[in-house]
């Protein structure tokens, strides 16, 4: 990754405290690939202590992260609730819902 690239990551998690993954797919060669991009900054997202939520039923590089995340889930236990649906869900009404449950989960951990 490039240094501007890094710089600019890293700033936008300087401000943003909670970061929502989905999907992380990009166009390639041999068709679909993981989005190497996305997963970086899921890392510099650990590193400044953000809130993550990845939907693990969007695919891509959010299952990859969601996988990662369900392995340690007890290190992120305003998900632990909403575990089958991060996990399993493709009905929109139902993930939109589990996320505002979850940010509101966080306001009050503010």
């Amino acid at each position: 990754m490039s240094n501007s690239k890094k710089r600019y990551r890293e700033g936008i998690f300087k401000y943003a405290g909670i970061v929502i993954f989905m999907f992380g797919n990009k166009s390639a060669e041999n068709g679909i690939a993981l989005a190497d991009g996305v997963y970086e900054e899921y890392k510099i997202a650990l590193q400044s202590e953000a809130y993550i939520i990845p939907i693990g039923s969007t695919g891509y590089m959010a299952k990859k992260i969601w996988d990662e995340v369900c392995d340690q889930i007890e290190n992120f236990p305003y998900l632990q609730p909403y575990v089958n649906t991060l996990q399993n869900c493709t009905e929109s009404d139902k993930i939109i819902k589990a996320i505002l449950s979850i940010l509101n989960t966080i306001q009050k951990d503010y």
